[in-house]
């Protein structure tokens, strides 16, 4: 296996692998020291396994997203895309409105992604796919499904007419419109609010 590091992030670190002829992505969760040592060692086993759930679950209701060839204690292996994250790219008006069917699947199946960005969106040769759901963990709560939305309109920009494509996408693909509505009243708090 010969491995290339493409990524580190807080929590782990992405390598580029090669194994048995299959170009793949290790992601391998980092140790938290500050954290006592049989905690950390849970935390980031149960992690791992949530992200394989969850990959597994969103590619069954159609998500486009890395499909996962195993897991070890505190690594995940998982295919790997060609292209670039939208956000180094001029998106497209259709990538918008992917991103807004992607997302209403996601939560028709309870998954919060937690980090739903550009970043966390890529052009493939595939198509549109979400990636990263490292931080992803499922929930019926509203107000966590309205977090994916406030998170991802502040990346594109509120009011934007981004993000009014992908909230109408979102909407159109069965989004309920009361998480829209929440995400709305969430950006009105205070902590969202821009100094």
């Amino acid at each position: 296996m010969t491995n290339q590091i493409i990524g580190r992030g807080a929590e782990a670190i992405v390598e580029s692998v090669r194994f048995c002829d299959i170009n793949m992505l290790k992601k391998k969760r980092i140790e938290k020291r500050y954290r006592e040592q049989a905690l950390d060692s849970k935390l980031r086993m149960n992690r791992t396994k949530t992200e394989a759930r969850i990959l597994h679950k969103a590619k069954k209701v159609g998500v486009l997203c890395p499909v996962v060839y195993f897991i070890d204690k505190y690594e995940i292996y998982i295919s790997k895309f060609k292209g670039k994250t939208l956000n180094k790219l001029k998106i497209k008006d259709d990538e918008l409105e992917d991103m807004g069917k992607m997302l209403a699947l996601l939560h028709s199946i309870d998954i919060i992604h937690s980090d739903y960005t550009r970043a966390n969106v890529m052009r493939t040769t595939r198509g549109t796919a979400v990636i990263d759901f490292g931080l992803s963990y499922t929930s019926k709560r509203i107000e966590d499904k309205a977090n994916d939305i406030v998170t991802l309109m502040q990346d594109l920009g509120v009011g934007s007419k981004k993000t009014g494509i992908v909230i109408k996408s979102y909407l159109t693909h069965g989004g309920n419109k009361d998480i829209i509505e929440r995400a709305y009243d969430v950006l009105k708090r205070g902590r969202y609010q821009k100094n």
